[in-house]
């Protein structure tokens, strides 16, 4: 008897490889556990880790989380940012004080657990829904595909969206099978907090709807039951959300003159769906960036095979969801990550067609093709642990000669590092991306101190004119060297804006 049969036939030898495969996947995530955040995607991390930081610091205050990177205009005593509601910062602040760990470590760690969860309840989905093969390959396809691997332990709520998405579908499966009350009740309450994670996680109705309809028809979409249970997975997070939007701006998300309803830096404007570039850039994250194009080619099998094909329903269900949320969270979409949760439908696609693969050929090939997979998701992972050190080296450089209630505004065009600044040097201002004549002057009248500024060489080639703005202040600080994320030189200074240069003795 070959693996592959084992794996059929064998239930505690399917489930040691699955543990084995947990262990891998915790083990590869710990890389860069305790490093500066200075990694892919940054600047929401950044953003994230501050509101963590406030509550190990200064106490938890749930309701108002702050960001140290203030709106422009004079310095408000705090910066309300609560696009989402904080219960992974409040997890990861009772984690780090428990065990007097940093809240940086405290939060990948809790990433990581929550990355390990999704991959579980994935594993009980998939062992229902088709064989063992099929429940290991979409395991495995899930810890290691590029994005889940490097999302899965970075200091972002999105993981624990994720593994709530993948726990209300893997709950309301078991729901429409056995008619468990507590099955709903916990797909319901996962999609409540799925939606507190991250509000447009709510889609995950979509795909509960079309399985509700294609087990019990239309007409069971009126049970007393499910309308209760669509009121326990709505109230919270919309409640939420007009609380975020009350007391800050969601994020920079909403922009001044808008409301969460017309914020065009979320949903984007309609042309987006017929505008080449927007669909020529999902398909690249879809079927190479995200899980390899081994998962895409899988992906592809499970729909050509029919006896894959027939077992198929549940992901597909879940990609016409992910459609919807496309096609409603349209702008939003420039960020890589918003693509996390089609990864559980493409896994399960690729899980299926790896499967049926394994019934017409050799176990030696299926063993190679996962070999494969695994060397090239770690190729491509790769580039996103590269660390842009010269947002934390500014923010060190700052700290030493700030005090702990100075302002200081950062001089950046990179978005990526616009809050790491602030971070490193636990100090509270502006970001400016570009400078006019008059500009650092403005942010001194708002209450800065301190100017920064963080230009690699071909910044500074191609607008001198910041550095000439930057001159008109006193210089008492400056620091160069190779610390971009490919060894870029960057040259940082700190500026003195109490005084200009012409007065110095």
């Amino acid at each position: 008897m070959n693996w592959i049969e084992r794996l059929r036939r064998d239930e505690t030898f399917l489930r040691s490889a699955f543990y084995l495969a947990l262990a891998l996947g915790f083990l590869v995530r710990l890389w860069h556990l305790t490093a500066p955040i200075a990694d892919d995607q940054s600047w929401a991390q950044t953003s994230t880790a501050t509101v963590l930081r406030h509550y190990v610091e200064n106490g938890v205050d749930f309701l108002h989380p702050e960001w140290d990177v203030l709106q422009d205009g004079p310095a408000a005593p705090r910066n309300i940012e609560a696009e989402e509601a904080p219960l992974y910062h409040l997890a990861a602040t009772w984690l780090a004080h428990l065990f007097g760990i940093p809240s940086e470590a405290a939060a990948r760690l809790l990433s990581i657990i929550a990355s390990l969860l999704g991959a579980v309840f994935l594993f009980r989905l998939m062992r229902r829904l088709s064989d063992g093969p099929a429940a290991l390959f979409t395991a495995v396809f899930f810890l290691f595909a590029p994005f889940s691997w490097y999302f899965g332990r970075t200091i972002l709520s999105d993981t624990w969206m994720l593994a709530a998405m993948i726990i209300a579908v893997e709950r309301y499966e078991m729901w429409l099978r056995c008619d468990c009350p507590w099955a709903l009740l916990s797909s319901v309450v996962a999609v409540a907090f799925a939606g507190l994670f991250k509000a447009f996680a709510l889609h995950i109705g979509v795909t509960l709807v079309l399985m509700q309809i294609a087990a019990k028809g239309w007409r069971s979409l009126l049970d007393r039951r499910l309308i209760g249970a669509a009121l326990i997975a709505l109230v919270p997070p919309l409640v939420w959300i007009a609380w975020a939007a009350h007391v800050g701006s969601l994020g920079n998300v909403v922009h001044a003159g808008e409301s969460v309803f017309t914020a065009q830096n979320l949903w984007g404007p309609l042309r987006l769906l017929w505008t080449g570039h927007f669909w020529f850039m999902l398909q690249a994250r879809l079927f190479d960036q995200m899980a390899t194009p081994f998962v895409a080619v899988f992906a592809l099998l499970g729909l050509l095979f029919a006896d894959a094909r027939k077992q198929a329903k549940t992901a597909l269900f879940w990609l016409a969801g992910f459609l919807f949320y496309v096609a409603l969270v349209r702008d939003g979409q420039k960020h890589n990550y918003y693509q996390l949760p089609a990864l559980p439908a493409f896994t399960m696609l690729a899980g299926l067609g790896l499967s049926a693969l394994s019934r017409r050929v050799q176990g030696k090939w299926i063993a190679l093709l996962l070999a494969g997979f695994l060397l090239v998701a770690t190729l491509y992972v790769l580039p996103h642990f590269r660390l842009d050190l010269s947002g934390p080296r500014a923010g060190e450089l700052v700290r030493l000669y700030s005090l702990s209630d100075d302002l200081v505004v950062v001089l950046d065009p990179g978005v990526t590092r616009k809050n790491q600044v602030n971070y490193a040097a636990h100090r509270r201002g502006w970001h400016a991306n570009s400078l006019r004549p008059g500009g650092i002057e403005q942010f001194h009248q708002w209450g800065a101190r301190w100017l920064v500024t963080c230009l690699d060489d071909d910044q500074l080639k191609k607008h001198p004119e910041w550095l000439e703005l930057a001159n008109r202040w006193t210089k008492v600080a400056e620091d160069r060297g190779r610390c971009g994320p490919q060894g870029e030189m960057h040259s940082i200074a700190v500026y003195d804006l109490s005084e200009p240069a012409a007065h110095r003795p």
